[in-house]
């Protein structure tokens, strides 16, 4: 399995001159880099979960993007969150053309690194193709959600510690047991593989969208991800409820976590 990401169409800033001087609204510059920052929700068509018997899944994309650059985690999520449904991944955007590589944390095999071909067209969708040596290949097409435009401070999370959903412990994907967060975005509690220290950041007090940095005591190992707060608004997600995930190339974890 592995992280789907994509790129897409794009609106150019050439202006057309009228009669009288007057000018017309943009025309629309496909050369211009899409943006595929966001959160985005829709499904996977993956080798792996048909064989299974899963031949469609829903799918959630959680995107920080900045200039042509981005990060980017995903999670396989519909009432619960699947096992092994996780995947990290970075990529960069040309024109609608995304490229990028990941690790998927998929439910058959140690973590595997995959490649993703996508096009983005932004704050609309994206589609993307992926393709792994694990042996693992898919499509997947998502949609944006307005989520990510009704900011939350860091303040509001604060109280936040009943673990609802969680992935599965699995094959380099560890369970979270509980977590406590503060109103400074600083957290701890424990997992399967021991307690931990961490702290989320806003990325920009104008999106829904937060970094998530994690430290385990016993080990020194760290990780990164990203984190979104549910409103209750969207059908897409859980209501009052944070969505947190973080990985590093050997392990990785997603939850829904709520007060």
């Amino acid at each position: 399995m592995k992280f789907k990401w994509l790129a897409g169409l794009c609106l150019g800033l050439g202006l057309i001159s009228c009669a009288g001087g007057s000018k017309a609204p943009p025309l629309q510059n496909q050369d211009q880099n899409q943006d595929a920052g966001g959160l985005w929700y829709g499904t996977l068509a993956d080798a792996y979960w048909a064989s299974a018997g899963y031949p469609s899944l829903p799918k959630i994309e959680i995107a920080s993007h900045s200039g042509t650059t981005g990060q980017a985690m995903s999670i396989l999520a519909g009432n619960n969150l699947r096992m092994g449904g996780l995947y990290s991944g970075s990529y960069s955007i040309q024109g609608s053309n995304l490229t990028g590589t990941g690790t998927s944390f998929n439910a058959n095999g140690s973590p595997a690194t995959y490649n993703i071909a996508a096009t983005v067209t932004t704050r609309t969708s994206v589609v993307s193709q992926s393709s792994c040596p694990c042996g693992d290949s898919g499509t997947s097409t998502v949609a944006y959600d307005t989520l990510y435009e009704r900011p939350v401070s860091i303040a509001s999370l604060a109280g936040i510690s009943k673990v609802s959903q969680a992935t599965n412990d699995n094959k380099g994907t560890i369970w979270i047991n509980s977590i406590s967060i503060s109103a400074d975005g600083s957290f701890s509690g424990s997992a399967s593989t021991g307690a931990f220290t961490g702290s989320i950041t806003q990325i920009d007090s104008t999106k829904n969208l937060f970094n998530v940095s994690i430290q385990f005591t016993s080990t020194g190992v760290s990780a990164t991800g990203l984190a979104f707060w549910s409103d209750g608004v969207s059908p897409n997600f859980a209501p009052n409820a944070l969505y947190l995930t973080w990985a590093n190339s050997s392990w990785g974890a997603a939850a829904i976590l709520t007060r």
